[in-house]
């Protein structure tokens, strides 16, 4: 069941519809009311976790996410919190280490043109943002994020990602979509692609 608030796309509905994107997606269970906070809280396979309100759009700004919960008596505490404070749904999320946080956005304007944006992402998103027509050639898509990115693999591995997103929004099935944000996106520990965050903003 997709998950909406304000024309706005996220969780495991929005992951598949990017499934495709060759970026690697946390452990994610959601939480559709108070029946299943307990349930929820038992899959978890392991700490520390980020429990999540779902379907908002500025969710950070909103105080809809919550880090560094180690134990399930905490999970359980703070869905419960966010299910009286926000309703629902909910989400519970593997939390990743990671280094610098970057941003990767695609937009349709009303005039048909598609833009991809680049830059650093999580708190500092709008920073050294930089912005192309879409389509993109490689080299195109490697000006875009070399200013935020000089790690050769870091590099190749956001360049085919840009491709492929660019593809994906060539598709029909793209119909109604208006923008994606894939907001903030990292590299793990073990240097793999990874999206911490995701949104879908369709008509």
């Amino acid at each position: 069941m997709p998950l909406r608030r304000d024309g706005t796309l996220t969780g495991a509905a929005a992951r598949e519809l990017l499934r495709e994107l060759p970026i690697c997606w946390p452990w994610l269970r959601e939480v559709a009311d108070q029946a299943e906070l307990r349930a929820a809280v038992s899959a978890i396979p392991a700490f520390p976790v980020v429990v999540k309100v779902e379907g908002i759009a500025h969710r950070q700004q909103a105080a809809g996410i919550w880090r560094d919960i180690g134990d399930e008596t905490t999970a359980l505490s703070v869905l419960e919190l966010f299910g009286r404070s926000y309703g629902y749904p909910l989400s519970l999320a593997e939390q990743i280490p990671h280094g610098p946080e970057f941003a990767l956005g695609w937009q349709r304007r009303q005039a048909g043109e598609d833009v991809l944006m680049f830059g650093y992402g999580g708190s500092d998103v709008g920073t050294q943002v930089q912005f192309r027509l879409v389509p993109l050639t490689r080299r195109h898509a490697s000006a875009l994020i070399d200013e935020c990115v000089q790690q050769r693999s870091a590099q190749n591995q956001l360049i085919s990602l840009v491709l492929a997103l660019q593809e994906r929004m060539h598709l029909p099935s793209s119909g109604g979509t208006c923008e994606i944000d894939l907001n903030p996106i990292t590299f793990s520990e073990a240097g793999q692609l990874v999206a911490l965050d995701w949104k879908i903003f369709r008509r």
